[in-house]
């Protein structure tokens, strides 16, 4: 697993590459990681578990980072992210296949993020979309994701606010 050292590299190097303002944070109330905003969205960042099996910060960091390009152009003039959340399913980019954020919009975004960046894309994903999207192995993990997003749904101080 990563060190916190080489997540806080890893984040800063692809901050600047991509020219998002995303901060990190280091927290065991959530799965893997997540995109998160304020509640007033006046500041969004990254929360890393740093206690998760997972190997490529770049990978995580990408995917996160898909999630803050996709909702960032809608977060202007609204008040709560769930708000953003129905105005990008809203404008017809995100079809109804919303998924925590995991829409084919969000695919196309982070695959356009790894060719920004240089990075090889991964050979497998938990998915679909971007299994789809990006010609990769579409595989299921040992815990399934959308069983932990619906967990941290189901608790939203994990979604906004630390």
């Amino acid at each position: 697993m990563p060190t916190r050292q080489e997540w806080m590299t890893t984040h800063a190097r692809l901050m600047k590459k991509l020219n998002l303002p995303c901060k990190l944070r280091f927290t065991d109330e959530t799965p893997c990681g997540m995109h998160r905003w304020e509640v007033d969205l006046s500041q969004c960042w990254i929360a890393i578990n740093p206690n998760a099996d997972f190997r490529v910060p770049e990978h995580l960091i990408l995917h996160e980072g898909a999630h803050h390009r996709v909702l960032a152009p809608y977060m202007v003039g609204r008040f709560s992210i769930y708000e953003a959340q129905d105005a990008v399913v809203n404008s017809g980019k995100c079809s109804h296949s919303w998924s925590h954020g995991h829409c084919m919009h969000w695919a196309w975004t982070l695959r356009d993020m790894y060719k920004e960046t240089g990075i090889a894309l991964p050979q497998t994903t938990g998915f679909e979309e971007f299994a789809r999207t990006a010609g990769i192995v579409l595989k299921k993990f040992s815990a399934d994701i959308n069983e932990q997003m619906d967990q941290v749904s189901r608790n939203p101080h994990l979604i906004e606010g630390a």
